[in-house]
């Protein structure tokens, strides 16, 4: 479970692994200020990032849980089916500056994949293929199943380094 404090930087304040399903975590001695706590599984979110403001002296209790969405779909090139793809998606919804609320997933070898526990709302999906740029789509993501396939377009750029010869300098 993380917690972070905003300011002009997401700073993460306290990390505590690993959390079982009814796991509690107790974050104290912070400071009076904005908060957002979340649980992560190997940097993957596991539950949407809840938002706390904390006065001074005052105890905060937040419960986490999953969003009620899953997006899956397929990743293709020019019809063919792309392995490991990265597939991200960024909450559209305002946050506090300095922040983005991601979910990941990776395709499998027929270009599948699918990404649980997300909050209903618009997302810009991020879909990166090894060696390529990334490339954005908007989804917009209701409760239950969604479905998003993206076919990638093929190309490429070719380009060549041209070095001039040196000048010749003469020595008097």
């Amino acid at each position: 479970m993380s917690v972070y404090r905003f300011n002009d930087v997401q700073q993460p304040v306290w990390r505590e692994l690993p959390l079982s399903a009814e796991s509690v975590a107790v974050f104290d001695r912070l400071p009076a200020g904005s908060y957002a706590i979340n649980t992560r599984h190997h940097e993957n979110p596991v539950h949407p990032r809840q938002a706390a403001e904390l006065q001074d002296g005052q105890t905060v209790e937040v419960t986490l849980t999953k969003g009620p969405a899953t997006l899956h779909g397929t990743v293709r090139a020019g019809g063919e089916p792309i392995a490991d793809a990265y597939v991200r998606c960024e909450v559209l919804a305002s946050a506090p500056p300095g922040t983005i609320e991601e979910f990941y997933g990776t395709t499998a070898s027929d270009g599948e994949y699918e990404i649980e526990g997300l909050p209903p709302g618009d997302f810009q999906a991020w879909i990166q293929v090894s060696g390529s740029i990334l490339q954005p789509f908007h989804v917009r993501i209701a409760p239950g199943e969604n479905h998003f396939d993206a076919d990638l377009p093929l190309g490429h750029i070719e380009g060549r380094v041209v070095v001039p010869p040196h000048p010749q300098t003469e020595t008097l």
